[in-house]
């Protein structure tokens, strides 16, 4: 494990995506979003997704350079055709056009279509929130979860996310995937191996699945049963059904179909806090909740972990990589003839 520098391993992000046949401005976009994951203590959204989405690109399953095309509704609502666009691109595109209109209007709705996986929502919504405003964001995603009482995956692990901002500067973010477990932490478990907790799935007979390598043939539970269940089909009704994306087993996975476009969407909302009430105000009365919560020995608030992951990378000078990560890494760069940092 060795620490490397933000601006180096974006720079090493943008070199690998532009070999794998990404266009260069669209990359960096990309990179940017993958080193903030690793930079606030997400690693599992982080670099170690360059390979999968690299593997997407050379087999053609992105567009990249993309075209989005945005299409003003009304106002304050706009769709976007994300023209099958790697997914972090197109929701940073999304989160600027929700912040544009919300400035002008007081709030923003804003649905993307045929898109792709974006990675960890709590970027996009930190972003919004670094403007003065509260941000959501909803993502459906290829179908893992089975619905509460069923066995069959239908819905996908549908992460949701929404951040209020602070006089800090360090938001509030909720950031959590309406299934037991997300997606990517399956995916990181099953490459170190690690067996999962009962309760996060099951098989087709509804017995517990506690190696993360056999979750694909039955399906993850939702968090909390019908709760997880019930928010779970509500993100699929705003980012798939409202936007025009796949719906269900419509949308596909990034790590099996190398055949068809993820065809995933989101849903953006945007509210501008000085149309409610002036922003200094609302920090004061954020403090006072913050206040109460602290009175909780021990409590930490939604995004603390994040914001002290961060504070940790910028006191270590920049990020630390793990072996399984710098492995995978080095394999990648050496195929796309691209010179690796270390």
């Amino acid at each position: 494990m060795f620490v490397i520098a933000l601006e180096e391993l974006t720079t090493f992000a943008v070199e690998i995506l532009v070999a794998a046949g990404a266009d260069r401005e669209q990359a960096a976009g990309v990179a940017e979003v993958l080193v903030w994951s690793d930079a606030f203590g997400r690693p599992n959204q982080g670099v170690w997704r360059l390979p999968i989405l690299c593997k997407r690109l050379s087999a053609g399953l992105f567009h990249c350079p993309c075209q989005p095309r945005i299409d003003d509704r009304a106002p304050a609502v706009a769709v976007i055709d994300g023209d099958n666009g790697i997914g972090h691109y197109v929701g940073r595109l999304a989160a600027d056009a929700a912040i544009e209109r919300a400035a002008k209007n007081g709030v923003a709705a804003v649905g993307v279509s045929d898109s792709n996986f974006l990675g960890a929502l709590g970027y996009y919504v930190q972003r919004i929130a670094e403007r003065g405003m509260i941000a959501m964001l909803f993502n459906n995603s290829f179908p893992k979860v089975a619905p509460h009482g069923g066995t069959k995956p239908v819905l996908g692990t549908n992460p949701l996310a929404f951040a209020a901002p602070r006089r800090d500067g360090k938001s509030i973010i909720v950031d959590l995937a309406t299934a037991a477990s997300a997606g990517s932490d399956i995916t990181k478990a099953a490459e170190l191996g690690q067996p999962l907790p009962i309760g996060i799935a099951i098989d087709r007979e509804g017995q517990p699945i506690t190696d993360p390598s056999k979750v694909n043939q039955g399906a993850l539970l939702p968090v909390g049963g019908a709760k997880g269940y019930a928010l779970g089909l509500v993100v699929e009704i705003l980012a798939g059904v409202v936007t025009g994306a796949g719906i269900s087993h419509g949308v596909r996975s990034m790590y099996s179909d190398f055949e068809n476009p993820g065809n995933s969407g989101h849903f953006f909302v945007a509210i501008d806090v000085n149309t409610l009430m002036p922003l200094d105000t609302f920090y004061e009365r954020m403090e006072h909740l913050v206040d109460a919560l602290r009175d909780c020995e021990g409590v930490l608030l939604p995004g603390e972990t994040r914001w002290r992951a961060h504070a940790e990378t910028e006191a270590a000078g920049g990020i630390t990589l793990d072996e399984q990560t710098t492995a995978a890494l080095t394999k990648l760069a050496k195929s796309l003839n691209v010179r690796m940092p270390w």
